[in-house]
């Protein structure tokens, strides 16, 4: 049989496909090896990492008990008990404390805290209420305050055992 003469642009074809070939196979390796990369590396922070890592919780603002505001003593309790205050009996001595002495008059034993925006040390504080309305706010110095702040709540948690689950929205 004799022997075929191949054309010059038969030639430049063959390579040029072939160069495609090759560098196309050498970006799906290159792809493939990011690929097994990023999941190497970020698997271990998406898993369960970055909860551990880094603050997931989200927290309201400090919340103010202040004369005259209308607020019953029934949620003012209810409140202390999600912030982990304990009720006692008798008069309430170290933070995270406090005792409903009669039903319009409660002692709380304050624990600071600080935020960006707002700092309050502690205290025993006395709330004396009307109705549902706050009379007075006197310190143990006997001392009229005009307001007080209760540290901030944790509103969400987006990670860790006690997390909230989302769902995404649909359009």
């Amino acid at each position: 049989m004799p022997r075929r003469n191949r054309t010059k642009s038969g030639r430049v074809k063959k390579r040029v496909l072939s160069l495609a070939i090759i560098l196309g196979l050498w970006a799906l390796i290159s792809a493939g090896g990011l690929i097994f990369y990023a999941e190497m590396k970020l698997s271990n922070l998406v898993a369960g990492g970055l909860g551990e890592s880094f603050s997931t919780r989200f927290y309201s603002a400090p919340h103010r008990l202040a004369m005259g505001q209308y607020e019953t003593p029934e949620a003012v309790a209810e409140r202390l008990t999600r912030l982990g205050y304990s009720c006692v009996d008798g008069a309430p001595a170290t933070s995270g404390t406090y005792n409903v002495e009669d039903p319009f008059r409660i002692r709380v034993f304050l624990r600071g805290f600080k935020t960006p925006l707002q700092n309050s040390i502690g205290g025993l504080v006395t709330l004396t209420w009307r109705k549902s309305q706050i009379l007075e706010l006197i310190n143990d110095r006997n001392e009229n305050l005009t307001e007080v702040f209760l540290e901030p709540e944790v509103v969400a948690e987006l990670s860790g055992p006690h997390k909230v689950r989302r769902d995404p929205v649909l359009f």
